[in-house]
């Protein structure tokens, strides 16, 4: 507004003195050429001032943006101390507690270690205790091993001794069949045959074999053990035990006497024969061993008899039970 005022007053001062000289008009045009010139400069002038009243208008409000951020700021840095002061109390709180808990710490470490030390010396014990124990196992499965081995060939023996066992039977049964048969037309009396025990017992009176009182067999006796001697013959792995047998008449001495003889000469007779001697054993029982009352006389007469004992050759079922005798 003052600018334009200034205008007003010059272009009126120019027509006042309009009339002036040529040289006061001269002036008038420099002057007016300068202040056309000062016009523009303060036309720029006022330009700067406007583009620097912008500008204030823009630092003003930069700066009421960086007071309601440096606002923000100290509020966040006032929200941040008062965090820090609470940080810093837990903080030394927990100062305060590491202390106590390192001390923990450090007593615990110690009781750990006493009790790793002492765990330590207690598993290498038991780990000796386990190599002994592993070296004791083995040994037992060795053990083992050949128990059942020897568990193994025991039932193979045992397998084949329940064949042998079955096929003696089988022996005995065939060789009972044949002296029944060898022995046919001796009286019952005089004669009989039986099996018991795995044994064949032939038992032939006293009156069949010899005189009362004597020990010399008679031709009725040695027809009888000729038959016997043929069946033994064909059986050459039967093993033969002569047994005398007297009743109670006469002094026991004399009894053992009879019955020793008289299994003697049938020993005797077989042998010659030609019954392996090695086959035969002769014993004497005296009145010892009766099969029936001594009281009366039929009595007597059955206990006066001769027992041909015939067994199967065992000499595998000996082995056997001396092998595996507990």
């Amino acid at each position: 507004m003052k600018k334009i005022y200034f205008l007003f007053i010059l272009v009126g001062s120019v027509l006042t003195y309009s009339c002036v000289s040529k040289k006061k008009y001269t002036l008038s045009l420099q002057e007016r050429s300068l202040f056309e010139t000062e016009n523009l400069r303060l036309k720029k002038v006022d330009a700067l001032n406007q583009e620097l009243r912008e500008e204030l208008s823009n630092c003003e409000n930069g700066v009421k943006e960086m007071d309601k951020l440096l606002k923000d700021l100290s509020d966040k840095y006032t929200d941040t101390r008062r965090a820090f002061n609470q940080l810093q109390i837990k903080y030394d709180d927990l100062d305060n507690r590491k202390d106590k808990i390192v001390e923990f710490a450090t007593d615990q470490r110690a009781t750990i270690h006493e009790r790793l030390i002492a765990q330590e010396k207690e598993l290498e014990s038991k780990e000796q205790n386990l190599e002994a124990l592993s070296e004791r196992l083995q040994e037992e499965a060795l053990k083992q091993e050949l128990l059942l081995e020897a568990i193994n060939e025991r039932e193979q023996k045992i397998e084949a001794l329940k064949n042998s066992l079955i096929a003696q039977s089988e022996i005995l049964k065939s060789l009972k069949e044949k002296l029944n048969k060898a022995l046919i037309g001796i009286a019952n009396a005089d004669l009989n045959v039986s099996e018991k025990e795995g044994k064949v017992y032939i038992s032939l009176s006293q009156e069949l074999l010899y005189p009362k009182g004597g020990t010399t067999i008679n031709n009725k006796g040695k027809d009888a053990i000729r038959k016997v001697a043929k069946v033994l013959i064909d059986n050459p792995d039967i093993q033969v035990n002569v047994q005398g047998h007297t009743d109670t008449d006469g002094s026991s001495e004399k009894n053992w006497d009879l019955s020793v003889s008289r299994a003697s000469n049938i020993v005797k007779y077989l042998s010659i024969l030609k019954v392996d001697p090695k086959r035969i054993t002769a014993s004497g029982r005296a009145y010892y061993d009766p099969i029936d009352s001594n009281d009366n006389a039929e009595g007597k007469k059955r206990n006066r008899r001769i027992e041909i004992v015939l067994s199967p050759k065992l000499d595998d079922i000996y082995q056997f039970l001396d092998r595996y005798q507990y």
